[in-house]
């Protein structure tokens, strides 16, 4: 949404409770490279490979990962893979990879390694939706925080989140909180009914999307 991109004094993915900074602007990652880090070890790590150094090649590690499959298999095996994929040799096997992307799947998913998680190594889908559909993790750029549900753990894990954060700072702050699983909107949120942990507290601050982007508009423009 619009809304939550308008108000951005430093960006986090709270994870666990802990704030990792995430502001590509004045950072080295974004929301979405945290993530693609994050899968893609998970990936390399499954696929026995160990952590990825800091400056790697997702292409390069999937050609390393192939290539590595393709030596431990025996002499028929890889026939039938060359053939399979129209090449003469390994070499020629290895430069497909890139651009023949199922050769790099059909490996990964034969580990048991999913589609959607692929899909996101390749940043082929939103990695921030994966980060809070499936890591539990939750965004948070300036006062604005999203995040797949809200339950009290969820709220727990907002609250110290913002603490790490903003440390005391926070104590007078309100939240924007924008939860994905039902599209609801809670705005102007204060830091002291977070802490309370009681998803029930925040229904009086429960607004629709036109009046939290109208508003979130207003404080910006106002500060």
């Amino acid at each position: 949404m619009n809304w939550y991109k308008i108000a951005q004094h430093g960006e986090w993915w709270i994870i666990n409770g802990q704030a990792i900074f995430a502001d590509a602007d004045t950072g080295e990652m974004g929301h979405e490279a945290v993530v693609l880090n994050r899968v893609r070890n998970e990936i390399a790590d499954t696929l026995g490979m160990g952590g990825l150094d800091e400056y790697y090649d997702w292409d390069e590690i999937k050609q390393q990962l192939v290539r590595s499959n393709f030596q431990q298999t025996n002499d028929d095996e890889q026939l039938q893979l060359l053939q399979k994929w129209g090449v003469e040799d390994e070499n020629e096997l290895i430069e497909k990879v890139p651009y023949e992307t199922d050769i790099f799947d059909e490996l990964a998913k034969e580990n048991n390694i999913s589609q959607y998680l692929l899909d996101t190594a390749d940043n082929a889908t939103d990695p921030r939706d994966y980060g809070m559909k499936e890591l539990g993790w939750k965004r948070m750029a300036g006062e604005n925080i999203q995040t797949q549900t809200l339950t009290r753990n969820d709220l727990y894990s907002i609250s110290n989140g913002i603490g790490d954060a903003f440390d005391i700072d926070a104590d007078n702050m309100k939240f924007n909180i924008e939860v994905m699983a039902n599209n609801k909107v809670y705005f102007g949120v204060p830091v002291s009914v977070i802490d309370n942990l009681n998803p029930m507290a925040l229904r009086e601050y429960e607004h629709n999307y036109n009046y939290a982007s109208f508003n979130l508009k207003k404080y910006v423009m106002a500060k």
